[in-house]
């Protein structure tokens, strides 16, 4: 329910009327924020109030976009009948529409801007739309190494980062962007250019990245960018999450000017340094034995 607050001059604001206007099913918001015309109606010169802020929560959610961590496969050819989604869907099936857009109507860069940014994972030099003869229907196709390729038929990481650089490069300017695991099928370095990639079009176009990830390469090029003063380190918040019994807290990790960070969670990202260390002990102990034997 909303609570409309009504101020008090010698009180402040308070949470109860002297004089309610009714309590009632009137009062009942509509899709979580909305208040009917009834109930707008019974608030009086309070009705305005309540209809501007649903309308500024409204406005705000719909600057939300969602990307979840179980993206749709691509199918060999698509049809577009000429719509321009406002969203590419939480599944990412929407994404090729924004690119058969983009291409077929050339008014916006959208598909140029991602052929870049995969062009700098190492994934693919060009993406391309081509019309299968007369029809309706579309092949998305995947320029690398002078081979061309349907998206279908390249490595599955294509098709699932796909749809984070369209997001991030087709959501409106100063939206924020919600991404669960943006690297999965992406190779190491590849994991790292999403950091980049992040870093850039925030600043760019004033985007606000919300990211769940288990990369730690992504992870490590961020700290990298801010050691290179790409951006400051307050310009990103770190969490990590950990379980606290049958609770879980967020633990935040913050960064220096050098992009380190000293209150690393116990058992993190492994033990890198360790697997080093053992693999140099094992080989010099072996060339031990080797002399030995010889």
């Amino acid at each position: 329910m909303l609570q409309i607050l009504s101020r008090n001059h010698d009180e402040g604001f308070v949470g109860e009327e002297l004089h309610p206007r009714g309590k009632s099913k009137s009062y009942a918001p509509e899709r979580s924020i909305s208040l009917p015309a009834e109930a707008v109606h019974l608030l009086s010169q309070d009705g305005k109030i309540a209809e501007d802020i649903s309308l500024s929560i409204r406005c705000e959610l719909e600057r939300i976009a969602y990307l979840g961590p179980l993206r749709r496969k691509p199918e060999r050819d698509y049809v577009w009948n000429g719509s321009r989604p406002g969203d590419i869907g939480s599944d990412g099936s929407k994404a090729i529409d924004v690119l058969l857009a983009s291409a077929l109507e050339n008014k916006s860069t959208v598909i140029k801007d991602v052929s870049v940014w995969l062009k700098r994972m190492g994934v693919a030099e060009e993406i391309q739309v081509r019309q299968l003869g007369r029809s309706s229907r579309y092949e998305i196709v995947i320029l690398r190494d002078g081979v061309t390729s349907n998206l279908r038929d390249v490595g599955i990481g294509v098709s699932q980062v796909l749809p984070v650089v369209t997001l991030a490069l087709f959501a409106p300017e100063g939206s924020t962007v919600i991404l669960e695991e943006p690297e999965i099928h992406l190779h190491p370095s590849a994991q790292s250019v999403l950091a980049e990639l992040f870093a850039e079009v925030s600043k760019q176009r004033k985007i606000q990245f919300l990211v769940e990830t288990h990369s730690e390469h992504l992870f490590r090029r961020l700290q990298t960018l801010v050691a290179r003063q790409a951006f400051l380190p307050d310009d990103c918040r770190l969490y990590f999450v950990e379980r606290n019994g049958a609770d879980a807290q967020l633990l935040h990790l913050q960064l220096d000017e050098f992009g380190r960070i000293q209150q690393w969670p116990e058992h993190f990202f492994g033990d890198t340094l360790g697997e080093t260390r053992e693999q140099s002990r094992l080989m010099f102990e072996r060339m031990k034995q080797q002399r030995q034997r010889a």
